[in-house]
């Protein structure tokens, strides 16, 4: 099974985007399962370390403001100790897109929120 985790800070996107992985995974009957929709980098990274999973796919936020953990790094510790998970960022930060790669996270998509709410819940299901 396919674990699905989303880390997001604005908790009414937050909502909206397991919403629709939810029902994406269940119309399909795909044998994934959310595992975790989180707005802390920190609780993510948590989970993963107390209950990690064999196969993982991450939607995360690039910026949490308020957190002391940016979306870049929770990518790259995801990284670290998932080699094979798949990640995609959902994010505003657009200029953001060449650093990921720099920073080897090899990213499976990119998704910016300015796409619109149609656009990116159109992405969210490609990348499920």
């Amino acid at each position: 099974m396919l674990a699905v985790y989303l880390c997001e800070d604005n908790p009414e996107q937050l909502k909206h985007y397991t919403d629709t992985v939810q029902r994406y995974i269940m119309i399909n009957d795909y044998d994934m399962q959310v595992r975790l929709a989180t707005p802390s980098p920190q609780a993510l990274l948590a989970d993963l370390t107390t209950n990690p999973p064999e196969y993982a796919l991450f939607f995360l936020d690039i910026e949490f403001p308020d957190e002391e953990t940016t979306g870049l790094e929770t990518a790259i510790a995801i990284r670290q100790q998932l080699g094979f998970a798949e990640i995609v960022f959902v994010t505003t930060h657009s200029e953001m897109a060449l650093l990921t790669f720099e920073r080897k996270v090899e990213p499976m998509d990119f998704v910016v929120k300015d796409l619109g709410r149609a656009q990116i819940d159109q992405k969210l299901r490609e990348n499920v």
